[in-house]
C-alpha cells in the first residue's frame, strides 16, 4: 500500500503541474464539458504511465523528470519488480483520478474557473515537488552520509 501511495503522490507532482495538458484539460472543459476533457486528460495518463514504465526499463534517459525525480523515487522504494507493481498502479489510479476531478470541476464550474485556480494549482504543485525534493535529500543523507559520519 506503501509503494501504490508513493506512486500516486509522485503522479499527482507531476499531473498538478500547469502545463500543456492541464491547460487543454481545463480550455477543453470550459468550451465542451467534462467528458471530452477527461478524455484528454486520460490520454496523458495513458502516455504517462508508458514513461513511467520506459525509465523503469532505462529507456527514455535523456528526459529531465524521468531522469531525475521518477528515478530518484523509483530507485529509492520501488526497485524490485514486486515493489513496482504497486508504485505503478498508484501512478496510473492517480493519473486517472487527477483527469476525472479536474475534468468534472472545471466542467460543472466553467464560469467560476479562472487565474486564481490556475495560481493554486501551480502552487500545489511546486510544494509537491518540494517535498519529494526534501524526501530525497533526506533519504540519500541518511544512506550516505550517517554511515560516514558514524564511522
Amino acid at each position: 500500500m506503501e509503494l501504490f501511495l508513493i506512486g500516486a503522490t509522485l503522479a499527482l507532482s507531476i499531473n498538478l503541474e500547469l502545463g500543456v495538458v492541464n491547460v487543454t484539460v481545463v480550455r477543453t472543459a470550459i468550451e465542451r464539458g467534462a467528458l471530452p476533457a477527461f478524455l484528454i486528460g486520460l490520454g496523458s495518463c495513458i502516455g504517462d504511465v508508458v514513461w513511467a514504465c520506459a525509465g523503469a526499463l532505462g529507456s527514455p534517459t535523456l528526459i529531465i523528470w524521468t531522469a531525475t525525480v521518477g528515478g530518484s523515487v523509483v530507485a529509492a522504494h520501488a526497485s524490485s519488480a514486486a515493489g513496482f507493481a504497486p508504485f505503478i498502479a498508484g501512478f496510473a489510479t492517480a493519473g486517472v483520478v487527477h483527469s476525472a476531478v479536474l475534468s468534472g470541476i472545471v466542467g460543472a464550474t466553467r464560469r467560476l474557473a479562472g487565474a486564481r485556480v490556475i495560481r493554486a494549482v501551480g502552487l500545489i504543485s511546486a510544494l509537491m515537488f518540494a517535498g519529494f525534493a526534501v524526501g530525497i535529500f533526506v533519504d540519500g543523507f541518511r544512506r550516505l552520509a550517517l554511515p560516514l559520519l558514524a564511522s
